[in-house]
């Protein structure tokens, strides 16, 4: 499974190409995160992957938000075509 994970903020737009080989992965700026997002507003883990019996989800941690087709959340199922 693959995903294209895009970061947009004022200065920079980069999209993430990213191969799902585990059963999760994780998303912060933190340099030892699968995805590796240098950021201010990113935390060192800011949010997880998961594939659970086929079906994926995103999970912020910490407290943290995220942004699914430009909704806040903490949790939500993945459908193909979501932007995070």
């Amino acid at each position: 499974m693959i995903f294209l994970i895009r970061h947009k903020n004022s200065t920079t737009h980069k999209v993430h190409d990213v191969k799902m080989s585990a059963s999760a992965i994780t998303i912060g700026s933190d340099l030892d995160q699968h995805v590796h997002i240098s950021d201010a507003d990113i935390s060192g883990r800011h949010a997880v992957i998961r594939i659970n019996r086929g079906k994926v989800s995103i999970t912020a941690l910490g407290g943290r938000k995220i942004l699914v087709n430009g909704q806040q959340t903490r949790v939500k199922s993945l459908q193909v075509g979501d932007e995070i």
